[in-house]
């Protein structure tokens, strides 16, 4: 739509990891302090979070409640990471298959450790870890791929170097103030932009997955998971993508970002491992 007006176009990447506008990085401030309570509260706090319904829960802060209770028990990047994937450890150990047994003792989140050394607000870490991380090989990849699918070209202020090394030395609680995210960002704009677009709940770009799953894309997640080809890799039980599948389709409990990443893993399989079988197919 936007190309039709034009063939440059300005997008926000950047404003969240520069100014902390992520809700978990709230979260990761919050959870600093809940490190200072007793091992004993930290792990009842953790089982009182995994006993909210959260996960299939309407109500975001809801959600937002049980991702953060449960992990009361982890260290800070451990819990930060915990909140940017997928599958547990404990699901892993359910889900792999012989050909993925192996890699049950990797730590997937020991790639974030470099990232938040140092003795600077775990918000702000967090942060630095997304810049290295999540920006670059997630949301910029996305951009790129979508906007010059339409020949338009996609340009990103905030992440110009100059300005992210200025937003750098901008303390934490001056970004984030009173859990307020991107505070300094939506105090500067107060008297160029409306409050009722400054201050309204954060939404992202999603699509959703959930309901696509449960509707036009039933039939296909169940064909292309459960066909032979896939359980021939060996690489996840076939009773546990099946009680997956069954799940969220019954509503049980909310997996359609498991399922989303396990029926994309097998067509990458199919359209690059096995080259005679097209992408689609069961």
């Amino acid at each position: 739509l936007t190309r039709r007006h034009v063939t440059v176009a300005l997008n926000g990447d950047g404003g969240d990891e520069n100014f902390l506008g992520y809700p978990r990085y709230v979260g990761a401030w919050l959870g600093s302090w809940m490190n200072r309570l007793p091992g004993s509260v930290r792990r009842a706090l953790g089982a009182a979070g995994s006993a909210l319904p959260g996960e299939i829960s309407d109500v975001r802060i809801l959600r937002y409640l049980r991702r953060f209770l449960r992990e009361a028990n982890e260290d800070d990047v451990r819990r930060y990471g915990k909140w940017i994937t997928f599958f547990s450890a404990a699901q892993k150990s359910e889900l792999y298959g012989d050909a993925m047994r192996d890699q049950l003792g990797d730590d997937p989140l020991s790639g974030l450790d470099g990232w938040f050394e140092g003795d600077a607000p775990i918000a702000s870490r967090a942060a630095f870890a997304d810049i290295h991380s999540y920006l670059p090989d997630d949301l910029l990849v996305k951009v790129d791929v979508a906007s010059m699918a339409h020949g338009l070209e996609a340009r990103s202020p905030f992440l110009d170097h100059e300005f992210m090394e200025f937003a750098a030395t901008i303390p934490a609680g001056v970004k984030m103030r009173r859990w307020q995210t991107k505070a300094i960002l939506k105090s500067a704009m107060a008297d160029r932009l409306p409050r009722e677009l400054l201050h309204r709940p954060k939404m992202g770009f999603g699509v959703p997955i959930d309901r696509w799953l449960r509707g036009e894309l039933r039939d296909m997640a169940y064909d292309v998971l459960l066909s032979d080809g896939a359980r021939a890799r060996g690489l996840f039980q076939r009773a546990e993508i099946q009680r997956l599948l069954d799940d969220h389709m019954s509503g049980r409990r909310a997996n359609h970002y498991r399922i989303w990443a396990l029926l994309f893993l097998e067509m990458w399989f199919r359209m690059w491992i096995d080259p005679s079988s097209p992408p689609g197919r069961p």
